[in-house]
């Protein structure tokens, strides 16, 4: 009998598990089922029974059945274990550790892997918060009538960094994940805030990520983890004197790379994320 493997849930997408899982066996339960357990037993005695000066016994039996009814919800942690089970079944999980070069040119797209490793958030989601905690100290600070805003140049930064939070909030999360083993490659998994299942900073440590290849790097491609600007080059929108001077080759396009800039560089691969444990 398999080993049970219990799982502490980090992340977990439960629209790609019932996607998944309906593939497998070709539907999926909706809301609650009732599961009923009947049991049939014997019920044996024994009778006396004495003609002149015969004595003898009897056996007398009946049958009872019990039926015991129970209301389930299936939770998402099940189906995903019904999931990982049919993908383990069928060897379509691809393992990830302490692997080399070679073994990653050979994974495809759309491959599921399985990778243990140590995640990192970005920084700027650590800056972020520290941005918010000013945020707070800022309010207090007005309300005894002092504005540790006032200088312009500071008061345009701060503006400029709580607007770019309000952006990014908006958007997904991106963990990286350095492989036991294999330190040296980097997966990046673009999570959904709202299928983080802990808080966040609790993804800061060593993880299991079950997710599907989405792209793999080649060499001098990059992944742009976050940048504070994009670099003029990647715009769709430049002004007349930049295309002509574009065009003589005459331009040079400046570079947009601050401290705060991350890039993942070759080797690495981004997937979609289908669940985090530990």
């Amino acid at each position: 009998m398999p080993k049970r493997v219990l799982r502490s849930f980090l992340y977990l997408d439960e629209n790609i598990v019932d996607d998944y899982l309906a593939q497998f066996e070709g539907g999926i339960v909706e809301g609650l089922y009732t599961s009923k357990d009947t049991t049939t037993g014997v019920k044996g005695g024994g009778g006396g029974i004495k003609i002149g000066i015969a004595t003898g016994n009897a056996n007398i039996s009946s049958t009872s059945t019990t039926e015991t009814s129970q209301t389930i919800r299936e939770t998402f942690a099940a189906r995903f274990t019904r999931l990982y089970d049919h993908l383990a079944h069928d060897e379509l999980i691809q393992p990830l550790n302490g692997f080399d070069l070679t073994i990653y040119e050979q994974i495809g797209l759309g491959e599921i892997i399985e990778i243990r490793g140590e995640a990192k958030l970005p920084q700027w989601e650590h800056l972020s918060r520290t941005i918010s905690g000013i945020t707070n100290f800022v309010d207090i600070m007005e309300a005894i009538g002092l504005n540790p805003l006032a200088d312009n140049e500071v008061n345009e930064a701060y503006q400029g960094f709580t607007t770019l939070i309000a952006k990014k909030v908006q958007e997904g999360v991106q963990l990286i994940i350095s492989p036991v083993g294999s330190p040296r490659f980097k997966f990046v998994a673009n999570l959904h805030r709202s299928k983080i299942t802990r808080p966040l900073e609790e993804l800061d440590s060593e993880v299991t990520v079950l997710g599907k290849v989405q792209r793999k790097l080649a060499e001098r491609e990059t992944i742009d983890i976050f940048r504070i600007a994009p670099r003029l080059d990647q715009l769709g929108e430049l002004n007349r004197i930049q295309r002509r001077g574009m065009n003589k080759g005459r331009a040079k396009i400046p570079s947009t790379d601050t401290p705060l800039d991350q890039v993942i560089k070759y080797p690495a691969m981004q997937i979609l994320p289908i669940a985090i444990y530990q």
